[in-house]
């Protein structure tokens, strides 16, 4: 297979000092800007078990889909459970919330 891949952008993409950042997935708003929903943990853990005990959600924004992403909040904190269902559903305390169809959240949150 030919690919024809051209060099990453410098400066590019999301990162984010002291954090793991994992599995993101971009979608773009209304007035063309782009979202990036990721999973994130500190880095004083290791990969493993970090991404399953540690890990939230974060979304940052960008003005192209390459970046630079800066990040804006934490949309999904630790201790939430989410799991894989049709309806993507998340248990945030009490209530039960149905989550779009076009986030795609990381298997971090699906295993609590």
């Amino acid at each position: 297979m030919n690919f024809n891949l051209l060099p990453a952008p410098k400066g590019g993409g999301f990162r984010m000092e002291g954090y793991w950042v994992w599995c993101g997935s971009v979608v773009k708003d209304e007035e063309g800007r782009f979202h990036m929903f990721a999973s994130r943990w500190p880095t004083w853990l290791p990969m493993h078990p970090g991404w399953i005990v540690a890990s939230e959600i974060v979304r940052a924004v960008a003005d192209t889909p390459e970046g630079p992403y800066h990040f804006q909040e934490v949309v999904l904190q630790r201790g939430i459970r989410c799991f894989r269902s049709l309806h993507r559903e998340c248990d945030v305390g009490q209530k039960v919330v149905n989550l779009p169809s076009s986030i795609v959240f990381p298997h971090s949150q699906s295993h609590q």
